[in-house]
């Protein structure tokens, strides 16, 4: 991890350094969170998640996450000073934060069966709105650690985006799926195909969704 300056693209610290191969590739994509009252880098590795001082690089707190093959792909996901993890082969589970005079402190507060595998959740109201290693939406309530719904299959990955009480979702498959963020079942408001091989990120832009085929970008409007 690499904090550079923008002008000049002069290193300005590192951190969580794992040396060198294919056993140090990160596939998560860092986020910036305040937790403990503390603004900070939070950094999913291939087997730790950590938040790190911004400033200075410093390792705050770091805490063991279990990932078959090291394969922690979701972005890091926060809920009131939790972290919602759903990894490739592993339980779901939800870690607290917290921050007294002696430092950080983590712990486990819940774990769930479902599985994750590369999708990162949406979260809205206390639910987390996500995609299984099944191949099935699923809604899970974030407090109580409870599977609210399951949804029938719909492929190997999907990435998911909000747009206030509605999500768009594409799938691997091509397809794009408007649902409800709806805690009590799976409401699709609309689904319609728009290519193949969809395992690019999903982007929207005011009224423009951007849709990366393995041979092709598309560019739909949403109305």
């Amino acid at each position: 991890m690499h904090k550079m300056d923008q002008a000049t693209g002069k290193t300005l610290w590192q951190s969580c350094q794992d040396g060198a191969g294919q056993n140090s590739s990160v596939f998560s994509s860092p986020a910036i969170h305040t937790v403990g009252g503390k603004r900070q880098l939070i950094v999913q590795r291939r087997s730790e998640l950590a938040g790190v001082d911004l400033d200075t690089g410093t390792k705050l707190w770091a805490t063991a996450v279990p990932a078959f093959r090291g394969m922690s792909i979701m972005t890091p996901t926060v809920f009131n000073d939790q972290f919602f993890i759903s990894n490739y082969q592993h339980p779901s589970m939800m870690l607290s934060v917290s921050k007294s005079d002696s430092g950080f402190s983590v712990f486990e507060k819940w774990k769930l069966k479902a599985r994750g595998y590369m999708t990162t959740p949406v979260v809205i109201d206390g639910f987390a709105f996500t995609f299984l290693q099944n191949e099935r939406f699923a809604c899970i309530d974030l407090n109580m650690g409870h599977q609210k719904w399951v949804s029938d299959k719909f492929g190997k990955y999907a990435s998911l985006i909000a747009n206030g009480d509605q999500i768009l979702a594409l799938t691997s498959a091509g397809e794009l799926v408007l649902f409800k963020a709806n805690s009590e079942r799976f409401e699709i408001i609309a689904r319609r195909p728009v290519g193949s091989d969809s395992w690019a990120h999903l982007t929207v832009s005011g009224d423009e969704v951007f849709v990366r085929n393995l041979d092709e970008l598309l560019v739909l409007k949403w109305k």
